[in-house]
């Protein structure tokens, strides 16, 4: 019958297969459940992430906050959690290492500044100004923090004991004297010049944060660190 003759130029069976290929597409464009499932899972995975962060934040900010309050014995897991408004358990699920982990966390951004603005003057720099602009700009960010250092001082064992009592202190100064020794000759290797200089500007912070030294005083005996240590270097390659 002409109704139900096939189009010109193609066989029922063409017909058939095209229709099928038709039906075929729209199911392949058609988003699957399982795939809706997946993107509602990964889309509470990125806002518990965030929340995450979040808090993670606002827990460190009470602490920095606490840390202003110059009362070291403020600093406390449950002073923490009252300030930020987080149960303890929940200080603890994101420091586990208690006020330690935190003031060590804080520290650590404080060091990391002034490495940064020692880094940014470092290419105008030469010979003896390297390890001595890097002594001037640890010097201003500590004293930019004295509550932090104090704070840090105080519990001084405690951070030790988790290796976060400004850790590798040799190694912040390393660079500094590297720097120096490409276009000055250094009576000592960096290594030992590294360890004299931190060792000297400890000295000098610890009498800082014992009240022992003026801020100035401090500022003028920690950033004298790398001369002191070329004196002791070439008075022991004398002796």
């Amino acid at each position: 019958m002409a109704g139900h003759s096939p189009a010109p130029g193609r066989s029922g069976g063409e017909n058939r297969r095209h229709r099928g290929t038709q039906t075929g597409d729209r199911s392949a464009v058609t988003t699957p459940l399982g795939d809706d499932k997946q993107k509602n899972v990964d889309g509470r995975a990125t806002r518990g992430a965030r929340d995450f962060d979040r808090n993670h934040r606002d827990i460190l900010n009470a602490a920095i906050e606490l840390i202003g309050e110059d009362v070291p014995r403020s600093l406390t897991v449950a002073a923490v959690a009252e300030r930020s408004g987080f149960s303890p358990m929940t200080v603890y699920k994101h420091f586990p290492g208690g006020r330690a982990e935190m003031v060590g966390i804080i520290r650590n951004q404080v060091l990391a500044s002034g490495a940064q603005k020692y880094m940014q003057q470092a290419p105008t720099l030469s010979g003896e100004e390297h390890p001595r602009a890097f002594l001037f700009a640890m010097v201003d960010e500590f004293l930019s923090n004295k509550n932090l250092v104090i704070h840090s001082l105080s519990m001084s064992i405690e951070l030790a004991d988790k290796n976060a009592w400004i850790s590798d202190p040799i190694g912040l100064a390393w660079h500094s004297i590297e720097m120096a020794e490409k276009t000055i000759e250094l009576p000592a290797t960096v290594a030992e010049l590294a360890t004299l200089m931190a060792t000297f500007f400890r000295g000098a912070l610890y009498a800082w944060c014992n009240r022992f030294l003026s801020d100035e005083e401090f500022k003028r005996l920690a950033v004298q660190s790398f001369d002191v240590a070329i004196a002791a270097a070439e008075a022991g390659h004398h002796a």
